[in-house]
């Protein structure tokens, strides 16, 4: 049973995503939209269709996969609530074969307790997705 969808919006300015539930529960749950050129943070999250005030950040080194997700508070601070950073293939040789044969990459995704992992997940595969994109976003 999915628990989530992705899908990419086709007509958008600035390459949107949407995640939302299943076809038979229906609703948008969030527009993901990353920002290309370096113009505020990596990526934006939008939970409210109405909201110009992204809900959730995330920012960091996208094309190493090292990034944190951040939700933006009322009052203008940010709250991490969580983390990813893929794995050196460099680490062991080991490692490094096994990349370089099955072209698997490892990952390890920090979420505090009480977050969603589902969508953080969700998010995290949308960021590895924009730093392999041929367009070169960031």
């Amino acid at each position: 049973m999915p628990v989530l969808r992705i899908e990419r919006k086709l007509i958008s300015p600035h390459g949107s995503w949407l995640l939302s539930q299943p076809v038979s529960e229906g609703g948008r749950l969030a527009k993901v939209q990353p920002q290309a050129g370096g113009e505020g943070p990596g990526v934006q999250v939008f939970l409210s269709r109405t909201s110009k005030a992204p809900d959730f950040v995330i920012k960091g080194n996208l094309r190493c996969k090292c990034f944190t997700i951040f939700r933006c508070l009322p009052g203008g601070g940010e709250l991490p609530i969580a983390s990813a950073a893929r794995d050196s293939q460099l680490a062991t040789a080991n490692a490094f074969l096994m990349s370089m044969l099955s072209h698997a990459q490892k990952y390890y995704l920090t979420i505090e307790p009480g977050v969603d992992a589902a969508f953080v997940t969700a998010l995290a595969l949308l960021c590895d997705h924009f730093s392999s994109e041929s367009s070169n976003l960031f």
